[in-house]
């Protein structure tokens, strides 16, 4: 597969690989031939298509979260509050100044040179996700790695890779529950757990686990647990 294609376009899908990217990239640079210099600048390139995209998501879900609040401020005067204004989730700001427009191009121009390097080889390519895994998924031993964050108005978003399968089948806890509640197959990249709190204004800690699906049938196995605290 060539460098225009390997990079995602979907919002998620592009998050999903830049910061995967910015995870593997520093163990293999100075292999790879990069300098120093160089990876500073591509880690911080890739740190700011991360931020730029949670950001984006983050507005949106805030946007929906103001709106949220806005009917239960007009619309239910029986409510003795329209409870506590909502709130972003404050991501830190990458270090530096955003980079110059024209990062998907850099990028392929990145992966092409990371092709070319003496010393590259299909298993670095494999870690990177600049091709396409030379071997099968097992599909027995296939563990989603999931990673959450809490949004404004008591709600958290889960992104789930797909890596490939048509979706994953989702569950929860909160703390102090024993059993897990089934909250179904979900078949894009990101979930938001929208459910209100148990104690109504009161943060809650919610854990999430995921398995892959196929056909509506688990595939592989759990996820490692994950656990949010769902805040105003």
């Amino acid at each position: 597969m060539s460098a225009s294609h390997i990079i995602p376009r979907t919002p998620a899908e592009l998050c999903e690989w830049f910061n995967s990217f910015t995870t593997e990239f520093p163990a293999v640079s100075t292999l790879l031939g990069f300098s120093e210099a160089e990876k500073t600048t591509i880690l911080s390139e890739a740190s700011w298509v991360v931020y730029a995209c949670r950001m984006s998501a983050d507005a949106s879900s805030l946007n929906q979260a103001w709106t949220d609040w806005r009917d239960r401020l007009l619309d239910e005067p029986a409510s003795p509050e329209a409870g506590p204004t909502p709130t972003g989730s404050a991501l830190a700001v990458p270090a530096g100044s955003p980079p110059a427009p024209g990062v998907i191009n850099r990028f392929r121009a990145y992966i092409r040179r990371i092709k070319a390097a003496p010393n590259y080889t299909s298993s670095i390519g494999e870690s990177l996700r600049v091709i396409v895994a030379s071997s099968p998924v097992d599909e027995a031993s296939a563990k989603p790695a999931l990673t959450a964050e809490p949004l404004a108005n008591f709600k958290a978003k889960v992104r789930l890779p797909k890596r490939g399968f048509p979706g994953l089948i989702v569950q929860a806890r909160r703390e102090g529950e024993s059993d897990w509640t089934e909250l179904g197959v979900k078949t894009s990249a990101v979930f938001v757990d929208e459910r209100p709190t148990v104690q109504p204004g009161k943060p809650e800690v919610v854990n999430y686990r995921a398995i892959y699906s196929r056909n509506d049938q688990p595939v592989g196995q759990w996820s490692d647990v994950v656990a949010v605290t769902k805040q105003p």
